[in-house]
């Protein structure tokens, strides 16, 4: 493990722990504004092997978040289990995936009328 990976590490544990204690949901979206993260960044980290292995553990905090909700709390219990059935399948919270290579045109700054 490198020194940014290791770095990654402890911040995502940080972030958990900073989560748990405000007692709330420990998202992806959450993490990448505590590190000033954009969504292009996190899948370029994604591809170290333990970078992934992280954001894996991130995933299971929340779905052990959502369970402990669900089973312990009682309220909002159709909800929740909808949200965690949702995650489970990976449909609204999605860890990232590599997309590949991505063009990002920034067009602020050219003026009315501008083309591209």
């Amino acid at each position: 493990m490198n020194k940014k990976e290791r770095e990654f590490k402890e911040k995502v544990k940080s972030y958990i722990k900073k989560r748990e204690a405000e007692e709330r949901f420990p998202s992806l979206q959450g993490l990448l504004l505590e590190l000033d993260l954009s969504e292009a960044e996190i899948i370029e980290l994604a591809e170290s092997k333990e970078i992934k292995r992280e954001l894996n553990m991130l995933k299971l905090c929340r779905e052990d978040w959502l369970l402990n909700k669900l089973l312990c709390e009682g309220k909002n219990a159709s909800g929740i289990g909808h949200i965690l059935k949702l995650e489970e399948e990976g449909v609204i919270i999605k860890e990232p995936k590599s997309r590949g290579k991505v063009l990002h045109i920034i067009t602020h700054g050219l003026g009315e009328g501008a083309e591209l």
